[in-house]
């Protein structure tokens, strides 16, 4: 991380100081494209109040929390030729049911053919026949956003492969973690985004990915106890490259052993690679209830939500390698999400 001048911090006794430093993810990012995931099938702490015990409750059972461990609280996504943004709201994740996810995903990583620039998109009632929010946002007319196939491919492969690694090191983590999210950001600059993908490592568009992406369908699931009581947070980030960023970590947690293991030890190359384009960055965020539970497992409610979203993004990417190796075209006025 870059170094911090001349902001206040506080002095504490001993004479050391404590600033507080919030990094804006979403630097060297062109168009920003941004999903917000709420990980977790628990949505209290263990000391919250009885009255917001129960609401936690009741919006785990009556959103797709509770039994896919995910709820999608909100997104944005750029068209190539529009400079702002198409905002999806918050409410859109909480009226959805789990066989909605899909959908949003399908919404979250659009295709777009070039030579159909006029292709609008369809609402999210008309898409899969989910009841309106009351407050969708209207896209404008005459704007589709999405990557052209062959990127978006390389991108679901390379998130795909940083989702597994972060599995791994949270399966042997353990963690409580209540109300943490992944916030996934990718570039929805087709410039920017074709150079990031071209300067990652290669990937085969048949679908066979590096041995750090495989078992996809097969990885090993376990049950733990679900009780914890010391608290500590828990931040990192994977970028495109595979390269995991560690900020704030306990020592002793099997996460940071796992992540250190992989972290680049060289300082100069951040600065080199500043002004470099991102094909996507994928972070945990949200940690201020996050606690160490030694001896009691992996926290399986969070574990559950990552099945679930690299799951969906394998089904994703699925649809999408089809295209790709059909060559198949799309021709306006079609649109597909």
């Amino acid at each position: 991380m870059a170094a911090v001048h001349d902001l206040p911090a506080f002095v504490q006794a001993n004479g050391t100081a404590t600033t507080i430093v919030l990094e804006n993810l979403t630097y060297g990012f062109r168009k920003p494209c941004i999903l917000d995931v709420k990980l977790g099938t628990v949505l209290y702490d263990e000391d919250a109040p009885p009255e917001k015990k129960e609401r936690m409750i009741q919006t785990a059972a009556s959103t797709t929390s509770l039994s896919t461990g995910v709820r999608l609280t909100g997104f944005q996504v750029y068209a190539n030729d529009h400079p702002d943004p198409l905002l999806t709201p918050k409410k859109y994740g909480k009226t959805i049911k789990p066989e909605h996810l899909p959908d949003g995903i399908a919404r979250f990583f659009p295709f777009r053919s070039p030579a159909s620039p006029t292709c609008v998109p369809p609402s999210i009632p008309a898409a899969s026949n989910i009841p309106p929010s009351g407050d969708v946002v209207t896209t404008p007319d005459g704007i589709q956003p999405g990557l052209p196939l062959h990127i978006l491919l390389i991108l679901l492969t390379r998130l795909l492969e940083a989702l597994e690694r972060l599995r791994a090191a949270l399966a042997s983590a353990e963690v409580r973690i209540v109300g943490g999210s992944i916030l996934i950001i990718y570039e929805g600059d087709w410039a920017s985004a074709e150079k990031a993908a071209r300067t990652s490592e290669s990937v085969s568009l048949n679908g066979k990915t590096t041995a750090s992406s495989e078992g996809l369908d097969g990885n090993e699931r376990g049950a733990f106890d679900e009780e914890g009581e010391d608290e500590e947070m828990i931040t990192v980030e994977i970028d495109e490259n595979g390269q995991l960023i560690l900020d704030d970590v306990v020592a002793a947690s099997p996460v940071a052993e796992s992540f250190e293991e992989n972290d680049d030890d060289d300082g100069d190359e951040d600065s080199e690679d500043e002004d470099e384009p991102r094909l996507f960055k994928l972070s945990l965020i949200d940690f201020a209830h996050t606690r160490l539970v030694p001896g009691q497992g992996p926290d399986t409610g969070v574990l559950l939500g990552i099945d679930t979203l690299i799951r969906l993004i394998y089904e994703r990417r699925s649809v999408v390698r089809a295209l790709v190796d059909e060559g198949a075209r799309l021709k306006n006025p079609s649109c597909h999400t």
